[in-house]
């Protein structure tokens, strides 16, 4: 596989997969649209240990309102949060990248990085580290 300037890898049989870097300021950076159905490689550019979890939520939802709830201490579940399946990478070591290949419902989901910072001991997700994607 190569990887071009969209940020893709192309197989030899022509498709691509979608790339997305979890980066040291705990952020995902890719694109916001990704296949319902496929691969999508992550590469940890950061230089700390990430994940990438992939949940429903409510089609709507935004990344503003995701941070809103993490800084608001509530401990009942989010209002966007959805029942349905989800999909992720387990602790991914900086430097390193995997491929997550998966077969979800299309519609709304946000990443997740939950791994916690070295220094305050909080989860990355509550930092920041968290992309609203929509899988079609």
């Amino acid at each position: 596989a190569r990887e071009d300037s969209r940020g893709s890898s192309e197989d030899s049989s022509g498709w691509h997969t979608p790339t997305i870097w979890l980066t040291s300021a705990d952020r995902f950076v890719g694109p916001s649209h990704l296949p319902a159905k496929g691969s999508v490689t992550f590469r940890n550019v950061g230089d700390t240990l990430h994940q990438a979890l992939l949940t429903p939520v409510k089609k709507g939802t935004t990344d503003k309102q995701i941070q809103a709830y993490f800084d608001s201490g509530v401990n009942a579940p989010p209002p966007f949060a959805l029942d349905g399946p989800m999909v992720g990478l387990d602790v991914l070591s900086a430097g390193n990248h995997a491929t997550l290949t998966y077969n979800l419902p299309p519609g709304t989901y946000v990443l997740t990085c939950y791994v916690a910072d070295d220094v305050t001991g909080m989860p990355h997700a509550f930092m920041g580290m968290h992309k609203v994607v929509i899988l079609k």
